[in-house]
């Protein structure tokens, strides 16, 4: 999916003896707000695994991106939407 990908942040750290590392995307997608009391496009926020997105990207933000997702169960046997994938497509000036 092309998306507009605004900022990403880096964590790292430990919860029960586990090493917890990833990346916090924001984007933005081309669907439109179809809610009565919303106005304007709001990002989007995903986690997804530290290696799913390469170094050079996240030194390009904000940049379109290509990104690429996978289907699992989630909590209560929900689906969720996890991001596999972040290929760059090209970069965008903001200002």
């Amino acid at each position: 999916m092309k998306c507009l990908v605004l900022s990403a942040k880096k964590y790292d750290f430990e919860s029960n003896g586990d090493r917890i590392q990833g990346v916090k995307i924001a984007y933005l997608n081309k669907k439109t707000l179809s809610r009565d009391n919303e106005y304007g496009t709001p990002p989007l926020i995903v986690n997804c695994p530290i290696d799913s997105i390469l170094p050079d990207v996240l030194d390009s933000l904000p940049a379109i991106c290509n990104l690429e997702f996978e289907q699992v169960t989630g909590r209560n046997n929900k689906p969720e939407l996890i991001l596999t994938n972040v290929d760059y497509l090209e970069s965008v000036n903001l200002i």
